[in-house]
């Protein structure tokens, strides 16, 4: 089977149009927007051939829009029917839904990127965390903490590797539910009720 090359068209954003029927709702456009400024514009939005109507990348378009300093962008202009382009929209979103990850690998790349890194990959600090990866990169001691400041570093050390772990993994499990960091955590663990 041969496979055609894509299209790419760079045209003014104003041309593109979003699916009005769109069933993806709630996009991370902070998130996007945060990641196409960290690793550029990598992953072209896909249109329609003629409509110019977004059949993948409707939070991508919206980042781009909330920049407000983007005029132009290249994107991939497929040769579809309407019914093709409905179609391919919903496989787009359910098909990147049904893959799941090896956890093992995951948290072993996880373990290989700084925290900047990993807030840009989407997870949460609490599913890192889950994995049974961590990022208190902090320095200072425990008794050093003044706990009127607004931020403070903290540098903790374990005797082993086991309880350092066991530690991320209750760290993580207070995390569950809220948005609270692991540095909020750590800090109602230590100083209960100064929060």
């Amino acid at each position: 089977m041969k496979i055609a090359a894509p299209v790419i068209e760079t045209v003014p954003i104003d041309k593109i149009k979003p699916w009005e029927k769109n069933p993806r709702v709630k996009h991370a456009v902070a998130a996007i927007e945060a990641s196409i400024g960290e690793f550029g514009y990598l992953n072209p939005i896909i249109v329609q051939k003629g409509t110019y109507r977004i059949l993948a990348g409707h939070g991508r378009y919206k980042a781009l829009k909330a920049m407000k300093t983007v005029k132009e962008i290249p994107v991939a202009v497929a040769d579809v029917t309407d019914e093709q382009a409905a179609a391919y929209t919903i496989a787009d979103n359910k098909l990147n839904d049904s893959s799941s990850f090896d956890k093992k690998s995951l948290a072993t790349l996880f373990e290989t990127l700084d925290a900047r890194y990993q807030q840009l990959s989407g997870f949460t600090a609490g599913e890192i965390n889950a994995l049974g990866v961590g990022n208190l990169q902090t320095t200072g001691a425990a008794n050093e903490v003044d706990v009127d400041q607004k931020s403070a570093t903290l540098f903790v050390t374990f005797p082993t590797r086991e309880k350092m772990l066991a530690a991320k993994r209750e760290i993580g499990l207070r995390q569950k539910g809220n948005e609270k960091s692991e540095g909020q955590v750590l800090y109602e663990a230590l100083f209960p009720g100064k929060s």
